[in-house]
């Protein structure tokens, strides 16, 4: 699937994945976005949390880009990857496992109790991050959200429902449709779409995931330049 793709420029960096440089433009919203600035200039965040599979690689540039930060503040950053969920109406035994990866979170950050940001690629109904914020408050566990956009305008109304219920911030970089090739940058696949395993993909060459990864943490550098190395 790998082929070689134009470099494109960002000032002295060169990209060659045009999704990455589409979620750069996500990302320069969602940065934007003062409060969530903020918060990781304080070290405000215990967790990035991926929602994958889409939502892996923004989750993997926004811990990236925090890890600059929390460096210059001494302070640790984890990262952690709950299992993807395809259906709007999760079954008992798929709230199970949401449970089960919210529980293991909780149990790995231990004493720390800042809240845990969760990143993912485009909320399209909400109903995925209803599941997460329901699974993560049975484990007491704080999150806000950040999604690179945000897709039907439906899911407008289901934000506004979800603050209302939960104490969490839920930040959008931008309105847009989902990026299609999101899952096919993770090199990875869904292998039950009934219990959200990951598997590798075998049609992603390793040499395209390389190249992806490569662009991830060029990314999270034109990012981190931008808005948090001078502040």
């Amino acid at each position: 699937m790998f082929e070689k793709i134009p470099s494109k420029t960002r000032g002295p960096e060169k990209i060659q994945t045009p999704e990455i440089l589409k979620c750069i433009e996500s990302f320069e919203t969602l940065l934007g976005n003062p409060q969530l600035k903020e918060n990781i200039e304080k070290a405000a965040y215990s967790a990035v949390v991926s929602d994958d599979l889409s939502g892996r690689i923004p989750a993997l540039i926004m811990s990236e880009i925090m890890k600059k930060v929390y460096a210059e503040k001494e302070e640790n950053l984890k990262t952690f990857f709950i299992a993807p969920l395809k259906t709007n109406f999760p079954t008992r035994n798929q709230k199970k496992i949401a449970n089960a990866d919210a529980a293991k979170i909780k149990r790995e950050l231990g004493d720390d109790e800042r809240k845990v940001l969760v990143v993912t690629e485009c909320i399209c109904a909400g109903y995925n991050v209803e599941k997460i914020l329901n699974s993560f408050d049975n484990s007491n566990l704080q999150a806000d959200i950040a999604a690179l956009r945000v897709y039907l305008h439906s899911a407008l109304d289901k934000i506004a429902d979800l603050l209302k219920r939960y104490e969490s911030n839920i930040f959008i970089g931008e309105k847009g449709e989902f990026l299609h090739d999101a899952y096919s940058l993770t090199g990875l696949t869904r292998a039950d779409d009934a219990v959200g395993m990951r598997k590798r993909d075998p049609n992603i060459s390793p040499e395209y995931v390389r190249q992806v990864r490569k662009d991830v943490k060029l990314a999270a550098d034109i990012l981190y330049n931008k808005f948090f190395k001078e502040s």
